[in-house]
């Protein structure tokens, strides 16, 4: 039972349920919790770590006693991460709802409440997000990435206003039980930590749920509004995960989707040919591999991924 903390005194059968995949979180996690506590609602909570080497698991346990701590033994990404908080929401705790929240965020004492009065108005909505702000008081320049192609300008606002998206980030998201059950979880075959939640958005528009984020709905992101001091190796990791969202996009047909993978490795080849001749060795090495990974199994992995998220179920999460 989840306590409405209105005047401490009314509740909501609603079950809502936080997770938070952690790895090296603890910078953040504690304020992220404590912000999750002070709400007026207050869910359960589900930490789900990623084998930290710092203090985020002792720190969770000495401050909070009653969260749930799962923690990993190794790395196995963001996706994997939440799927694992998820199950154990969906099958321990029978959820209604799943905030899918980052370590490095703190939500406002009505975050929750308010997205989740547009959740119950508004069924047909799989994921509904809230505003995502910088500790400067802007938006978050990601965020505002993903609403620039539908919406002008937005501001939040006191008033409940929801707005229809395709595509949004996974740092705050409330999903709805019905769409857990009919899409699954996140896609593990084919994204580790950069994709999946493009590659989930677009399979939760696939089997006819709407996203949207409300704008009396806002969180605190923490982190730089720039991608700053990432290594060219990286920066390439991520432009070649974006190409790949588009190749397991099941909204397109499979034609169009062999012509993408096509279009994917000759990119991929394109960029090798020009490391060779500036010398870039590490891309060059790196680029190979990506390119006979691509021959050999990431159609073969295409495939798999787009038939199974093509099928309604529990996806991901068995």
């Amino acid at each position: 039972m989840t306590l409405l903390k209105n005047d401490q005194t009314s509740y909501d059968k609603t079950k809502v349920v936080v997770i938070i995949a952690t790895y090296n979180g603890s910078k953040y996690i504690v304020n992220c919790i404590q912000s999750i506590l002070e709400g007026y609602i207050i869910p359960q909570i589900i930490m789900i770590d990623n084998n930290s080497s710092d203090a985020t698991i002792e720190l969770v346990r000495k401050t909070f006693q009653e969260i749930k701590i799962i923690k990993l033994s190794q790395n196995q990404g963001f996706g994997f991460a939440n799927n694992i908080g998820i199950k154990y929401a969906l099958e321990e705790l029978k959820a209604d709802y799943f905030f899918l929240l980052n370590q490095d965020t703190v939500v406002e004492r009505n975050t929750i409440q308010n997205l989740l009065k547009v959740a119950k108005k508004n069924p047909e909505y799989g994921i509904i997000s809230p505003m995502h702000f910088n500790n400067q008081n802007s938006l978050d320049a990601n965020f505002e990435n993903y609403i620039k192609p539908y919406f002008k300008s937005v501001s939040n606002s006191s008033d409940e206003r929801d707005r229809k998206i395709t595509l949004i980030n996974a740092a705050a998201w409330l999903v709805t039980r019905s769409c857990i059950e009919e899409v699954g979880g996140f896609d593990t075959s084919m994204f580790f930590h950069y994709g999946e939640d493009t590659n989930y958005c677009q399979r939760v528009s696939y089997h006819g749920y709407g996203i949207g984020f409300v704008t009396n709905s806002n969180i605190i992101h923490f982190r730089s509004n720039k991608l700053e001091n990432i290594d060219s190796i990286r920066a390439l990791d991520m432009i070649l995960l974006r190409k790949r969202t588009e190749i397991t996009d099941i909204a397109q047909p499979d034609t169009v989707a062999n012509s993408l993978l096509k279009k994917y490795l000759i990119s991929i080849f394109s960029i090798f040919i020009k490391s060779v001749f500036t010398l870039d060795f590490g891309k060059t090495k790196y680029l190979f591999n990506e390119y006979k990974k691509g021959n050999i199994f990431i159609k073969q992995k295409m495939i798999y991924s787009r038939n199974v998220n093509k099928c309604k179920g529990l996806n991901w999460l068995k």
